[in-house]
This record gives structure tokens, C-alpha cells and sequence, in this order.
């Protein structure tokens, strides 16, 4: 697994799915199980992931 349970990531935009940005929260079957802002559930590939950015403070 290259991304951590709890890790914040970014997803690419494939096709008509949404870009988003969402907090992994579990790993099934080859993919990550993330959660977004708004608590919605989304599987997403691997290559289809990236380290989300770092906030400024």
C-alpha cells in the first residue's frame, strides 16, 4: 500500500468522475476506500491517487 490508512490524498479526474480530495480510510480488493468532506464513500485505484496538498498556515 503506498498510501496510509488516515493519509489525505487527491484523486484524478477519470471520465466523468469527480475529482476530490478524501482521507483513506481502508483498503478491499486492490483498492482505497476513502471518505470525502462531505463523508461520502468512494474506490479508488492506486493510479488514481495523489498525496493531496499541503494546506498553508
Amino acid at each position: 500500500m503506498k498510501y496510509a490508512i488516515k493519509e489525505w490524498v487527491q484523486s484524478v479526474r477519470i471520465g466523468n468522475a469527480p475529482k476530490f480530495v478524501g482521507q483513506v480510510i481502508g483498503y478491499s480488493q486492490g483498492q482505497y476506500i476513502l471518505r470525502d468532506a462531505d463523508r461520502v464513500k468512494w474506490l479508488r485505484f492506486e493510479e488514481e491517487l495523489s498525496p493531496a496538498p499541503k494546506k498553508a498556515a
